[in-house]
């Protein structure tokens, strides 16, 4: 007698199912969950990092009200009637994190000089503690500059580069130098120089360029460098220098509109990048930089014709621009994500403007040369929906940057074959005067200052003494 086969599942087969299919649901289930517990912990990292930045900030703050309140210590922050107060009781932070607290580490490095740490701590999903701090430098910059004899500067230091110096950065005892290089090549230098006559390399970093590349601007947050270059996908790149003798660039970004980056700002959790102009592209990108490690782009918006540098305040965006009749225009960033041009200032001719030196109610610009036209401008910004020219002077050559030393005094560089560096007295701003100048040998392409020197960055081709250097007013 044959015996006919049952169709269906033996109860072997089916228990033999449901453990593979509960091997596969558990498997998706634990991914599932291992997902959700790394993009909770990135939303708490990037929560810390704010507050941490945010700590920075109140510090300045509390700094550029009265700078004898930084006294050395390890304080917490207080906001009371919009103003931050350092307190003697650590911040509790667990409305925000979970057993988070907020530290402040004030330290002395010289006598108007003090290191500024912002610690925040929590503990994660697993109850590990975590930790993230932000680092920065604050000097006295209000205090009295005006007895230093700028009517007789001179050189203090030169540190000599087989590159031109293009940008330059200054902080704390730190100074960042871009550089026009080859592929293989350094493209940033982070010099120590702390001892003025004695500046020491401390370490380079090669951005990987296939071709020439370029370090056009340099801007420095906590423990970030944000670098604006004309590295192909590569315009806009951000520099872990935590440890200053091994900076490694971690993140970079990009648009398909974007070519060569001219100038970056970084302000709370925003970078402003400049562009040149090209057809079809726009000349200035907002970044978002929350997570330094994961820059996103933000918005852009088209200025018309070439931004040169630009610097940031008070929710604008300032941009020397080489637009014929809109050399400076002032863009409204008071959401990011639809910034508008503001306004604009038509100046005498038709030369590009370089740079825009913003600080309280007035601007300090400098343009390329022409014929019978001024080179460096005042202007009033208390109304910024008009923009006025208080005064101008004719310095007779291209000038690339403009820097504040205390409240009497700006300094300029560009491209003469003498007389690069010159020191303008402002005390007048209706009558701003040359009151000195310095021969550089090479073209200084960038400057910065705090309250002791200027740090130039010098380039011009193999003649020239490429490279850093230090101005210091004389005896």
């Amino acid at each position: 007698m044959i015996k006919k086969r049952k169709n269906g599942f033996s109860l072997i087969e089916i228990l033999l199912a449901i453990f593979i299919f509960l091997i596969i649901f558990s498997g998706a289930c634990f991914l599932m969950l291992d997902n959700l517990n790394y993009s909770f912990a990135s939303q708490q990292r990037i929560k810390a990092e704010f507050l941490a930045q945010e700590g920075l900030e109140a510090v300045k703050a509390i700094a550029d009200n009265n700078f004898k309140d930084l006294t050395a210590g390890t304080y917490g922050l207080n906001l009371n009637n919009n103003l931050w107060q350092l307190t003697r009781e650590l911040e509790n932070l667990n409305q925000t994190l979970k057993n988070g607290q907020r530290q402040i580490v004030i330290s002395d490095v010289a006598a108007n000089l003090k290191e500024v740490e912002s610690r925040v701590s929590w503990q994660d999903i697993k109850n590990n503690n975590k930790e993230t701090s932000l680092i920065t430098f604050l000097s006295n910059w209000q205090r009295n500059l005006t007895g230093d004899n700028w009517q007789n500067p001179i050189e203090d230091s030169y540190y000599a580069m087989m590159a031109d110096a293009r940008s330059v950065f200054h902080l704390g005892i730190y100074t960042y130098i871009g550089a026009l290089n080859y592929k293989g090549e350094p493209d940033l230098y982070i010099f120590d120089t702390s001892d003025l006559q004695k500046p020491v390399l401390v370490s380079t970093l090669d951005l990987g360029a296939k071709t020439w590349a370029t370090v056009s601007s340099i801007y420095v947050v906590g423990n970030y460098a944000y670098l604006a270059t004309n590295i192909n996908g590569r315009e806009f790149v951000v520099v872990d220098i935590s440890d200053p003798k091994n900076p490694k660039d971690v993140a970079y970004q990009t648009t398909q509109t974007m070519i060569d980056a001219t100038g970056v700002h970084v302000s709370g959790n925003y970078a402003y990048v400049s562009n040149l102009w090209k057809k079809n592209q726009k000349q200035l990108y907002v970044f978002d930089v929350a997570d330094p490690l994961n820059p996103d782009f933000f918005s852009r918006i088209d200025l018309t014709d070439s931004a040169y540098n630009l610097t940031f305040q008070n929710n604008f965006v300032f941009v020397a621009s080489g637009k014929d009749d809109q050399e400076l225009q002032i863009i409204d960033v008071t959401d990011p994500a639809n910034e508008f041009i503001y306004s604009t200032l038509d100046l005498p001719g038709d030369n590009d403007a370089y740079d825009i030196f913003v600080k309280d109610n007035k601007g300090y610009l400098v343009r390329a040369n022409g014929t019978d036209q001024a080179e460096f401008y005042i202007l009033d910004l208390s109304n910024l929906e008009q923009p006025q020219i208080i005064s101008s002077l004719e310095l007779a050559d291209n000038f690339r940057a403009v820097y504040a030393f205390g409240d009497k005094y700006m300094f300029v560089v560009g491209d003469l074959n003498k007389e690069q560096f010159q020191v303008i007295d402002i005390s007048n701003q209706q009558d701003p005067k040359v009151i000195s100048t310095l021969d550089i040998k090479g073209i200084v392409y960038d400057l910065v200052t705090d309250d002791q020197a200027a740090y130039l960055a010098v380039g011009g081709g193999e003649t020239a003494e490429r490279g850093l250097k230090i101005i210091v007013a004389g005896n």
